[in-house]
């Protein structure tokens, strides 16, 4: 079996070798029942399956050797690392400004000739006669005529993801969303990134990696929540090209996640060290359920009581955010 077989979410989920938890009640439920759980979530037609690798190691450490921090209360975009600041602030939930609006327009102007001068120019893309003006004049006046707070939403919503999605380097670090990948290759695609080497799965590159240690998050979304809580690339590069602009392929599934992994999604991970797959770690609250009731199953409801969950002053997000139905707001910032 090669590298890219033994990644396939069957076949990873068989390979565990053994499953930890903050807790040792694990230790209670077999390692047959634990596995089963996984690949029943596999087949569930209700949920989006999805994976993220972090090897970050400012990151990593924490995950390791405090994940109450993400299973209390999840992975954050990296919008919740920065220090305060206009267009930061601007960029949270339910937040517009015209003018900012208008700011971020002009970052998306200059992506858009960056990346058709490097990437598409190269490759004789035909491009629609002044598409480039006319789709940045379309923004700018949606921006100036619109007079509801819920259409400008949309309007920067749809900028950041255009943004998020080419990987501009202006808004990587103040972008609020979490790329993750869905289907057959997510966990390849996570372990590329886990690893921090493209080349990893090339035989003549298959040592090469960046790092030793990283992890592979396990989380699931709704397919109802398409649009609310996540949105396919897809999205982004069928509306430019519906409008006559070259835009990559999605042959990653690049799936974005709003403002981050939310903790009572956000299953468990897979452990890397050395190339190795050493272990999966369950989210506790995941066993507690199975403790009370063996049909829980994962999809259905989770409650965490997060009052009394204590957020470590040395974590290393500044803010917290919090869901109420479909709709994110900031509950916290340090």
């Amino acid at each position: 079996m090669n590298v890219f077989d033994s990644l396939l979410p069957k076949n990873l989920i068989h390979s565990i070798p053994y499953f930890k938890s903050q807790n040792s009640e694990v230790c209670k439920l077999s390692k047959s029942f634990l596995k089963e759980q996984l690949l029943l979530a596999e087949k569930n037609t209700n949920l989006i399956r999805l994976a993220r690798g972090e090897g970050r190691k400012f990151i990593l450490d924490h995950i390791i050797s405090d994940p109450d921090i993400i299973f209390n209360w999840g992975e954050k975009s990296r919008h919740a690392f920065l220090d305060k600041s206009k267009i930061r602030e601007f960029l949270e939930p339910d937040v517009v400004n015209k003018e900012l609006l208008l700011k971020l327009l002009k970052v998306y102007e200059e992506e858009i000739d960056y990346h058709w001068n490097k990437y598409f120019k190269n490759y004789r893309m035909i491009l629609k006669h002044n598409c480039k003006e006319e789709i940045i004049d379309k923004i700018k006046r949606a921006i100036e005529i619109s007079s509801l707070e819920s259409d400008l939403i949309i309007i920067k919503e749809w900028l950041c993801y255009a943004l998020h999605t080419a990987g501009s380097k202006k808004f990587s670090d103040i972008s609020p969303w979490v790329s993750t990948s869905m289907g057959e290759i997510r966990y390849k695609t996570a372990y590329m990134y886990g690893a921090g080497n493209w080349n990893i799965l090339k035989n003549s590159n298959n040592r090469s990696v960046f790092n030793k240690r990283f992890v592979i998050l396990d989380y699931w979304a709704l397919v109802s929540e398409e649009g609310d809580t996540y949105r396919n690339a897809n999205y982004v590069g069928k509306k430019l090209r519906s409008m006559g602009l070259p835009w990559y392929e999605n042959k990653i599934n690049e799936v974005m996640v709003k403002y981050g992994l939310l903790p009572h999604q956000l299953v468990g991970y897979y452990y890397f060290e050395n190339d190795e797959l050493k272990y999966y770690f369950f989210n506790q609250h995941y066993i507690d359920e199975w403790e009370e009731d063996s049909n829980f199953k994962i999809g259905d409801f989770i409650y965490i009581d997060q009052t009394d969950v204590k957020f470590p002053s040395d974590n290393p997000y500044n803010i917290i955010y919090a869901k109420h139905g479909k709709k994110f707001e900031i509950f916290n910032k340090r």
